[in-house]
């Protein structure tokens, strides 16, 4: 009997083989000569169902696994399902990176002319410019133009050489003796007229062109004043001093004027003199004036003024004169009174006010001063000059600084006549400094 193999699950069924397998569950039953069904049960071949129907016992124990069957042939393929829907589209990839540009393609051939049109196609693309053709000839000149403004004039050339004086002209008939030929000479003015006889002279007065203020010329008489200067016939003091310098160093009481004079040059034009010329003075008080200066000169050697009340103050000296014809003038002289700057070197490393008077002086009105000292060992270079004057500023050999005040401000000095005040005292800082030039502001 053949032998029967129970499967429990199979996809296939050769039909040739001498076993037979039961099918309980397929997905298909075409392979065993049944139709399709849906649970696999239906449609089988006959000998299955007879099986079915004759009872079968339950099943038995798991035979052995036999050998395998030959393959059978491949079945015809089913036909080809229908196609499910298309899905929707993916999100867009990101655009790629462009590519190099590639070389130019080779120009094509120019294409036939086309029919004559009359409306103008649109204008191409300008190619690029070609090379400059060579120059081509130079055309004809063209007319000339209008003339242009006149330039600025140059510079004016330099003075050509003097030529040769022309000749003497004929020498002119002589007058009638009004206006000589001969002039005078030796005084302030050189004039041209000389009256040989004023008596011998007659007929009236000549009138002579005259350039007026304003441009225009009449006639007029010549007046006086018109040929001469004013010194030929007005009084008057060309000159007026006092001797010796006009600064002297401030004191107190009074100021003796040994060893001055007194002088003067008067204008006393044609018959006009001094008749009387006296010196005063301003000062709060003096002795011996007022002095005579008629002659033009006069000693005030043991005459003294009063000291003004403070330094660089002046004490004028004034000429009064009248002259015969009494017209009067006035001339002035002065003396200015200072106070002493002082500098110098010394060994002592603390000068006070009295000490100061052994320095070298300078009369002034400002602390400014520049001089030279030469500072040997051990000593010092000093300047000292009134407080009223403020701080002073150093230089010394091109640099700034170099000294200090001492006595921590102002100190009492009283001069060798008798004028006191306070004092700034300035030291430098180091000593044996040599041959030293110190410049104060």
């Amino acid at each position: 009997m053949p032998q029967v193999r129970v499967i429990t699950s199979s996809t296939n069924v050769d039909e040739t083989a001498t076993r037979v397998n039961v099918i309980t569950s397929s997905t298909n039953a075409i392979s065993v000569g049944g139709g399709v069904s849906p649970n696999g049960q239906q449609n089988l071949p006959a000998i299955v169902k007879i099986l079915q129907a004759s009872g079968v016992g339950a099943q038995g124990p798991q035979g052995l696994i036999g050998d395998v069957g030959v393959t059978g042939s491949t079945g015809a393929t089913g036909a080809t399902g229908v196609t499910g829907p298309t899905g929707e589209d993916g999100p867009i990839g990101n655009t790629g990176p462009t590519g190099e540009d590639g070389s130019i393609g080779p120009t094509g051939n120019t294409g036939p002319t086309g029919a004559a049109s009359t409306v103008a196609g649109p204008t191409g693309v300008t190619g690029p410019t070609g090379e400059d053709g060579p120059i081509g000839n130079t055309g004809p000149t063209g007319e000339d133009g209008s003339i242009g403004a006149t330039g600025a004039a140059g510079a004016t050339g330099s003075t050509g050489a003097a030529g040769a004086a022309g000749a003497t002209g004929a020498t002119g008939a002589t007058g009638d003796g009004l206006f000589d030929t001969t002039f005078a000479t030796g005084t302030s003015l050189d004039h041209s007229i000389n009256f040989d006889d004023i008596n011998t002279v007659s007929g009236g007065g000549r009138k002579f062109p005259v350039l007026l203020e304003d441009g225009g010329v009449t006639f007029d008489y010549i007046r006086a004043q018109d040929i001469f200067l004013d010194s030929e016939f007005v009084f008057g003091i060309n000159s007026f001093s006092i001797s010796g310098s006009s600064t002297a160093l401030i004191g107190t009481g009074n100021y003796s004027l040994t060893g001055r004079s007194l002088s003067a040059t008067y204008q006393t034009p044609g018959s006009i003199s001094v008749a009387d010329a006296d010196v005063t003075t301003n000062a709060s008080s003096d002795s011996g004036f007022p002095v005579d200066l008629s002659s033009g000169s006069a000693s005030v050697a043991s005459n003294n003024i009063a000291f003004p009340a403070s330094k660089n103050s002046s004490v004028t000296f004034t000429l009064g004169a009248t002259g015969s014809d009494g017209s009067f003038a006035t001339s002035t002289d002065s003396i200015t009174f200072r106070n002493n700057n002082y500098y110098g070197v010394s060994s002592n490393a603390g000068l006070t006010g009295p000490d100061l008077s052994s320095l070298s002086s300078n009369l002034d009105n400002n602390r400014s001063y520049s001089f030279s000292v030469n500072a040997g060992a051990g000593e010092y270079i000093y300047y000292a000059y009134p407080s009223s004057y403020g701080d002073a500023s150093f230089t010394v050999g091109g640099f700034a600084g170099g000294f200090s005040k001492l006595h921590g401000g102002a100190t009492a000095h009283t001069n060798s006549a008798g004028f006191s005040e306070t004092y700034f005292i300035y030291r430098s800082d180091n000593a044996s400094l040599g041959s030293t030039e110190v410049v104060v502001s």
